[in-house]
């Protein structure tokens, strides 16, 4: 798993589009909910198959097998 780009103590579970950062959610909600401009990033959840980068994700259908 990825640590914060920011604290380096948490696993990252949001990605940041405009930061281009891996947060944990602590600093996530450090940066994001308190600021008016920063509350308006394009954030998404990570997961173990994105490594930490969700521009790299894949999408697969499980029920119809593919990509």
């Amino acid at each position: 798993m990825v640590q914060c780009a920011l604290c380096h103590n948490a696993p990252a579970t949001v990605f940041c589009f405009n930061d281009n950062a891996q947060l944990c959610t602590g600093c996530d909600a450090q940066i994001h909910k308190t600021n008016k401009l920063t509350w308006r990033h394009q954030r998404v959840h990570l997961c173990e198959m994105c490594e930490g980068n969700p521009r790299h994700a894949v999408v697969f259908c499980a029920q119809d097998k593919v990509r």
